[in-house]
């Protein structure tokens, strides 16, 4: 939901619900208004704008039988060659946000850097569904590193 948010928005996810407040969400299992208020760390405009959806979700999840329920990905782990391709592409990465002044955050997380190395390096068959790295402008911002990877 925050995801598609942000998008419609056109904002940075951490705009529509900080990650913190979602994990005290999950936590804390929000049933009222009253809870999702005193319990979550919402500000009162995060509840004007978004307490009826996220009390709508809440719900819904809790009402789902538990073999319904997304189990926790595997951690990924990077062999020596994998590791040396992550190791550049933050370089990369520093580098073109230090020249360009947006933080290195904005491009993707350590879970999402580690899936694309994996998945360049064909340790993964197939890209996971909405991996940002690979549409809009931050596909855009990483075209060197693509293009640099494809000639080895």
């Amino acid at each position: 939901w925050r995801e598609g948010m942000a998008r419609k928005l056109d904002r940075p996810r951490g705009h529509i619900l900080k990650d913190a407040i979602l994990v005290n969400i999950a936590k804390n299992s929000p049933a009222t208004m009253e809870a999702l208020e005193n319990h979550c760390g919402l500000s009162k405009n995060a509840l004007s704008r978004y307490a009826v959806t996220v009390l709508a979700i809440v719900t819904t999840t809790l009402e789902q039988p538990e073999d319904r329920l997304p189990t926790a990905p595997d951690a990924v782990r990077l062999n020596k060659t994998e590791k040396a391709a992550l190791l550049n592409l933050h370089k990369l990465i520093d580098l073109k946000c230090g020249m360009l002044g947006i933080a290195p955050g904005l491009i993707g997380n350590s879970a999402e850097l580690q899936m694309l190395i994996k998945t360049m390096h064909g340790s993964v068959a197939l890209l996971p569904a909405g991996l940002r790295q690979t549409e809009g402008w931050r596909k855009c911002f990483l075209e060197d590193f693509f293009s640099q990877s494809r000639q080895k």
